[in-house]
């Protein structure tokens, strides 16, 4: 009889360890996915009191191409370049026909323009409002051009900065193998 009630709790205790490692691997594998998914680089952060949430266009880092990484920013998660300042780049209407009136930021004469957006491609200076570009861009970006980044990095250092305003006067933040604070020329 002791034989058969070691046997009987042996068989409970292995049941219930059984019934546990599914979890134990699961929440493993998750983890795991989880640490797979991000991207090195670091978004910028979202700089508009959003009143309006557009679409998503990525869910993740691996769901945009080459090093572009899946970023809340302007109200919705886009495909974003950590290592470049959206509010420099120029309108870019896109390769769709369904226009619909966006805003810009105009980084040679630092004011916000509206332009004919075609619902899809274009780039990230892309704005729902004049108020939102506004906020987005007009404290961000300083007067002068980040020298060239080169053209292949062999190692993407920890960004020291977001924007131009996170460096010190008369410096801004530039895309070198990561983001770093630089007299522009």
């Amino acid at each position: 009889m002791p034989l058969l009630r070691r046997c009987s709790s042996f068989s409970r205790r292995n049941v219930a360890l059984l019934l546990l490692l599914p979890l134990s691997l699961e929440q493993t594998f998750a983890e795991l996915h989880k640490n797979v998914q991000e991207k090195p680089g670091a978004c910028p952060k979202e700089r508009v009191t959003c009143t309006v949430r557009v679409p998503d266009l990525c869910k993740e880092d691996f769901s945009c191409k080459d090093y572009l990484k899946c970023c809340l920013f302007a109200c919705g998660k886009k495909c974003m370049d950590p290592y470049e300042e959206p509010c420099i780049l120029p309108s870019d209407p896109g390769n769709c026909v369904r226009f619909t009136k966006q805003w810009y930021y105009d980084f040679k004469n630092k004011l916000c323009k509206p332009f004919r957006y075609g619902g899809c491609g274009g780039n990230n200076n892309n704005f729902l409002s004049k108020k939102d570009c506004l906020e987005a861009c007009l404290s961000t970006v300083k007067t002068g051009f980040c020298p060239r980044k080169p053209s292949v990095c062999l190692i993407i250092d920890k960004p020291i900065c977001q924007k131009d305003e996170d460096c010190q006067l008369g410096e801004k933040c530039c895309s070198r193998c990561g983001l770093k604070c630089l007299e522009p020329e």
